[in-house]
């Protein structure tokens, strides 16, 4: 849509943001690995759940953009 009105940045950040959740999924299927180590485990799951709220935000406010940028 964003390169139909002409708009390559919205297009490139897109793609972006898809990679950030591609890898977070792929971060968050690693956590049932790390889940056998105790401490280490607590520790990679709670960085995987703050950049699981962070990627979140930034995608809703990517979200918002887009909607002020393509009407």
């Amino acid at each position: 849509m964003a390169s139909q009105k002409g708009n390559s940045s919205l297009k490139i950040e897109a793609g972006e943001k898809w990679n950030q959740y591609l890898f977070l999924q792929i971060g968050f299927a690693l956590t049932f690995i790390f889940i056998f180590v105790p401490l280490l485990g607590l520790v990679y799951f709670v960085i995987i759940f703050i950049a699981e709220i962070v990627v979140a935000i930034r995608t809703m406010m990517f979200m918002s953009k887009c909607s002020y940028d393509l009407n």
